[in-house]
This record gives C-alpha cells, sequence and structure tokens, in this order.
C-alpha cells in the first residue's frame, strides 16, 4: 500500500542507497510515474560531524536518492539497487528559489534511524513525531526538517527504522547555529535516547534537485 506525506500529497516516497562502490550515475527521473526526483550527494569527507561531537565514518554510500511516485509505480534500477518505501513527515519547510539541477544552499545531515531497545514500535513512531517541535527548540540553525519512517518498519532493530533529513542553509550555521545553547545537546541526548538506540548514526550531503513537475 502506497505511504502518503503527511502534509497533504498523495505521493509514495522511495528511497534508494547508491553504493559507493557503484558510482555510476543514474537517470531515476525518467522512470514512468516519477514526479519528484532528488539526489544527495554524499562527500568522502564527513570531519564536520565531530564539531558537534558525532563520530565520521567513511560512507558506504555515494549517494542517496528520494523519488515522489503516483501510486503504484515503481522505478527500474539496476542490480544491486532496491527502493525502500517510506512514511513522510514535514517538520517545517524552506522557500525554495533555485532552479532544478542545481545544488540546495547550504548543507543536509542525513541521521540513520534504529529504534531504541526499550522503546516499543508504536512508543518509537509517537516519540520521534513529538520531536519536530524539541528540534524546533533545541536547533535554531535548521533550515527544514523531514521525517522518513521504513513502511513497514523491520523486524530486526539493527535495520534502520528511518531517516531524519536536516538541513542548514550555509556550514556556517551546521557549525555555529546547531544548538541553542550548550546544555542543548544534553537535552537533546536524553530525550531522542528514549525512542534511539546508540546504532543511530549520521551523515552529510549536498542536495540536488534534480526533477520537480509538482512545483
Amino acid at each position: 500500500m502506497p505511504a502518503t506525506a503527511d502534509h497533504g500529497t498523495t505521493r509514495s516516497k522511495l528511497v534508494v542507497a547508491q553504493p559507493a562502490e557503484h558510482p555510476v550515475p543514474l537517470d531515476l527521473g525518467a522512470s514512468p510515474g516519477v514526479r519528484r526526483w532528488v539526489i544527495d550527494r554524499i562527500p568522502p569527507d564527513q570531519s564536520l560531524l565531530a564539531h558537534h561531537g558525532q563520530a565520521p565514518r567513511q560512507p558506504p554510500w555515494s549517494a542517496l536518492h528520494w523519488l515522489w511516485c503516483i501510486p503504484g509505480a515503481e522505478p527500474a534500477l539496476p542490480i544491486p539497487l532496491v527502493a525502500h518505501r517510506v512514511r513522510e513527515h514535514l517538520g517545517w519547510d524552506y522557500e525554495r528559489t533555485w532552479p532544478d539541477g542545481t545544488a540546495t544552499p547550504g548543507i543536509k545531515q542525513l541521521s540513520i534511524l534504529h529504534r531504541g531497545r526499550n522503546a516499543t514500535d508504536e512508543e518509537f513512531l509517537a516519540r520521534y513525531r513529538a520531536h519536530v517541535p524539541e528540534a524546533k527548540r533545541h536547533m535554531p540553525g535548521l533550515w527544514k526538517y523531514v521525517q522518513n519512517v521504513y513502511d513497514p518498519l523491520p523486524a530486526e532493530r539493527t535495520d534502520p527504522s528511518g531517516i531524519s533529513e536536516l538541513w542548514f542553509a550555509s556550514v556556517d550555521d551546521f557549525r555555529d547555529r546547531y544548538w541553542a545553547t550548550p546544555e542543548t545537546q544534553a537535552e537533546e541526548n536524553a530525550e531522542v535516547a528514549t525512542f534511539l538506540s546508540s546504532r543511530t548514526w549520521s551523515l552529510l550531503a549536498i542536495e540536488h534537485i534534480q526533477l520537480d513537475l509538482d512545483r
């Protein structure tokens, strides 16, 4: 059953992780039924994450592809790529002023979420959704925030449960306006620990909106 975005669309949203060892360019926007296609290009240098106490790791992917499709449509993907369906919730949006095919200003953080061992699926979903106003309060430099939950949730908690997309309008905003106060990081860590496990990790990316037929 196709997922729907909570902000009123009827598009099914999919995510495709492109392995770092398969950097072949893809033209997913040409697949029938695709209305929107966004590429998050992931650079090898992730050292900026350490500025906020996050452990940089070697990216396993060269890009994440986000696809919004009409109900029932599936993109044609080369092996070994797989599309995962997600349920999307828009926390808040940016105002877009740049054309398709150009890089979105600033930088984007992708947080790969794992459910906490002590949280049921229902608790994970409820607490994750309730995190939107907390993120707004804790992170003044956050330009846009989107939550994505895998649909269905994986049976194994060692598999990702979702992906948060966090946009910052500039690298300076990411570096200098990530937290509201020196105490905010501890508050945030305590709050997300109620529904996320320590397996959760992050990557930095640059967004490229390749196609947006609904704009």
